[in-house]
């Protein structure tokens, strides 16, 4: 009776043997397949709970179903400082992400650390193998971001166009403002005026709150009135704020602030929210920020002044995505794929009615931005100023 028990145990035995064998076969195989699996780290400012910050990661993860064999791993930070700060303690430790997303932060310590200890990939050579890719990159941030050798290590998915202001056009009306000022007198008189019509309503504050940020602005509008000997003069010689355009710059912030608020302290979230409260007339960023204001507000865009009264604005590329020299060819190969994708055609077309931004790549089509009125009013006005700046 014992001898039938010990048959059946050996091919119960068998059996089990056989089964684990599979498991252990499937798990082999598993395993194989997550070790093509690509991950890459990207760090990026688009951290918080904004409509466009949430558009922009989204865009980021479907990158991951686009690419099976691509695993993104976000590490989301609330602003492009925060980013900056995350970074250079990521390196102090040896960790280089694969994928930076600065935001226009870091041009003279993160991004000139990494380039300077080798741990920025150089795009170039990539542009040169895919004529593809190189025409979806703006001839301003090739002309910006070009080091003396001809490398090229950042590229951007937005352009800024900025040099300029919205304004609340009943505000303005309330006050009998028809026409935005073109010369800077006017614009001192038209913030006079405004100043003054704060003083007279409770639910208005000022006519615009300055933040260390809009001091910049206005300085950059400022020294594009002034001559080019000037300009060179202040290139190319040591810093005397007793000399001219210093001067000048100073006198028109001095004549400014006289009808304004300042607060040190303030981020553009801050004057954001006075502007959509109705508590200022003035609201200085650029076009992008059309998203983030209230719809139900009447608003529109004006360039800065000029002396001339036909206006300043600014297009520029600001320092964008850096990818990181990870050694590994299969990570930056992902990364520089990653950077295709997000200046497609597709990618960029998202952008633009998903976030408000300008697409950067030179092959989307005006039209594009024709469906939203504010920031085809904005983006008319600041390619239309009789001065564009890069800033």
């Amino acid at each position: 009776m014992k001898r039938p028990r010990l048959k059946n145990s050996r091919h119960r035995f068998g059996a089990l043997f056989l089964f684990l064998l599979l498991i252990c076969c499937m798990l082999a195989g598993c395993t194989a397949q997550e070790e093509h699996v690509t991950e890459l780290t990207l760090i990026h400012g688009w951290g918080s709970t904004e409509a466009d910050h949430i558009a922009m990661r989204a865009i980021y993860m479907d990158y991951e179903t686009a690419n099976p064999g691509v695993r993104i791993n976000l590490i989301s930070m609330p602003s492009s400082e925060d980013v900056v700060s995350k970074v250079q303690d990521m390196l102090t430790v040896g960790e280089i992400p694969d994928i930076i997303f600065t935001g226009g932060v870091g041009q003279e310590t993160l991004y000139r650390f990494m380039i300077d200890n080798g741990y920025a990939v150089n795009l170039t050579p990539y542009l040169g193998a895919d004529a593809s890719f190189d025409a979806c990159i703006a001839d301003v941030t090739k002309a910006r971001w070009t080091e003396a050798d001809g490398a090229l290590y950042t590229v951007s998915d937005v352009l800024l166009l900025s040099g300029g202001y919205w304004y609340n056009r009943d505000l303005f009306k309330q006050a009998d403002i028809n026409e935005v000022p073109a010369t800077w007198d006017d614009f001192t008189d038209v913030l006079q005026v405004l100043s003054e019509q704060a003083g007279k309503r409770r639910d208005t504050d000022c006519s615009v709150i300055l933040d260390e940020e809009h001091i910049l602005y206005l300085a950059d509008a400022v020294l594009a009135d002034q001559t080019d000997e000037d300009l060179y003069r202040l290139l190319h010689s040591d810093i005397d704020f007793r000399q001219p355009p210093f001067t000048e710059v100073l006198s028109r912030l001095k004549e400014i602030s006289r009808y304004a608020q300042t607060r040190e302290q303030f981020t553009y979230r801050d004057t954001l929210e006075a502007f959509n409260l109705g508590k200022t007339a003035i609201y200085i960023n650029g076009a992008w920020a059309n998203t983030m204001i209230r719809d139900d507000l009447d608003v529109r865009y004006a360039a800065f002044p000029s002396e001339d009264g036909t206006g300043t604005s600014c297009i520029s590329s600001n320092l964008g995505y850096v990818l990181g020299n990870t050694k590994d060819a299969s990570r930056i190969d992902a990364s520089v794929a990653f950077l295709k994708y997000m200046l497609s055609d597709d990618v960029q077309t998202r952008i633009v009615e998903e976030t408000g931004q300008i697409a950067s790549s030179p092959r989307i089509d005006r039209s594009v931005i024709s469906g939203n009125e504010r920031l085809s009013q904005a983006v008319d006005c600041v390619q239309s100023a009789g001065t564009v700046i890069d800033t």
